[in-house]
């Protein structure tokens, strides 16, 4: 159920009366606009209505109310009125059929969950992500969605039994349940197949999660008569505006990169890049790389060869794997000046070829000024320059005095 939705249903529930649900509802207009109006018919009526027809069948209905209530000298439930008014004035309704609210929530939610993994299922999975998106671009945020497709599941299947591919798939998303935030939608999309909906997330942050999700699933064991086995995933990412602007591109982008992940050796995470503008070009860039992660987890240096460069970013090749959002530093011998340094993070890992990984760099601009700076207020305090900096910050040569600067 989407956030909308769920303030809808709030402010029926809080509500003493049906004055004070229309005077929430209202609010909510204002303040979300026409898709709080969509909600509401959704929720109760299941009507799915566009934004502009759902705003105006709204006030429409509450005008409808007043009308009934001066009529009849008394007051109507809202419930009333909205049964009135889609069967006689729009006839939205031809046969309706009343049910206790408890008892359609119960059928829409056993409509929408999966009995296995306790997870979403594909029923509200389109509407879920359209409301996302629309929120989206409304708010002008970045939205992110992460396919998973746990690997060889159709050999595990025949290999271990249903069974045992049931339990794998059980511990699969216990896993993304636990990973997932807050605000992240998860989902069974299908058989072996996961679908996580990542709202104001962009597509590093995203990489992020998916590789604490591919690890701890990698360290998973489901027990097959006694015997532990293990199972892997690989995903795909693609997100909102710098990929697709609506759901269905989104989602097919995302299974691009899934699709690339599976090429890749499996059990890896991918970003969509298929296509993807990049806003500076490439440049081939084949030298020795010392890297060295930054932070309290840092361990010794490790050595490597750059591939690739470009005003954003580089691509570099070593031995050891690195993790997802690592910070690292990176320093490339240039012809016979000193080192090029470059601080970033990691955005991404893929294993080509056994033994060696290959590790994208996003550079930050902003902590190489920092760095820099450090740098060089170190080196002016340090007494090897011949210049000191006075109380006032004003930096001289040793021996000389203002007027001579």
């Amino acid at each position: 159920m989407d956030s909308i939705t769920t303030s809808v249903l709030d402010i029926r529930l809080l509500a003493s009366n049906d004055e004070k649900f229309i005077e929430g509802m209202n609010n909510l207009i204002d303040k979300e606009g026409d898709s709080a109006c969509q909600a509401f018919f959704k929720l109760f009526t299941d009507l799915e209505l566009p934004p502009y027809t759902a705003r105006k069948n709204w006030f429409n209905i509450v005008d409808h109310r007043e009308a009934l209530v001066t009529f009849l000298g008394r007051d109507v439930n809202l419930v009333t009125v909205l049964t009135d008014y889609l069967s006689s004035s729009c006839h939205y309704f031809r046969n309706p059929k009343i049910i206790e609210f408890d008892t359609f929530e119960k059928v829409l939610k056993d409509s929408r969950h999966d009995n296995l993994t306790g997870l979403n299922n594909r029923g509200g999975f389109w509407e879920i992500l359209k409301g996302h998106l629309a929120q989206a671009k409304r708010h002008n945020t970045e939205l992110t969605i992460l396919f998973l497709d746990v690997d060889n599941f159709k050999l595990f299947n025949d290999t271990y039994g249903h069974q045992a591919g049931d339990k794998a798939l059980v511990a699969v998303a216990d896993v993304i349940r636990q990973e997932s935030r807050t605000d992240d939608v998860s989902l069974r999309y299908g058989g072996e197949e996961f679908v996580i909906i990542m709202p104001n997330t962009g597509e590093r942050s995203a990489l992020v999660l998916a590789e604490r999700i591919r690890k701890n699933i990698e360290g998973l064991v489901v027990e097959v008569d006694g015997v532990e086995r293990s199972v892997t995933i690989s995903g795909g990412i693609a997100s909102y505006p710098n990929d697709a602007k609506n759901a269905h591109t989104l989602l097919n982008k995302a299974d691009k990169a899934l699709y690339r992940s599976k090429k890749m050796g499996k059990n890896n995470i991918s970003v969509f890049a298929e296509e993807k503008q990049r806003g500076y070009p490439r440049s081939k860039l084949i030298r020795p790389v010392r890297i060295k992660k930054i932070g309290l987890d840092a361990t010794p240096p490790i050595h490597g060869a750059s591939k690739n460069i470009c005003m954003e970013g580089m691509l570099f090749e070593t031995a050891y794997h690195i993790d997802v959002g690592s910070n690292i530093e990176v320093s490339i011998p240039v012809l016979n000046t000193n080192p090029l340094f470059l601080i970033g993070s990691v955005v991404r890992v893929d294993s080509e070829k056994k033994g060696k990984y290959d590790i994208g760099m996003a550079i930050s601009f902003k902590e190489m000024e920092k760095a820099a700076r450090d740098e060089i207020s170190s080196f002016l305090t340090s007494g090897q320059t011949g210049i000191k900096v006075n109380p006032r910050g004003l930096a001289t040569r040793k021996g000389a005095n203002m007027l001579e600067m």
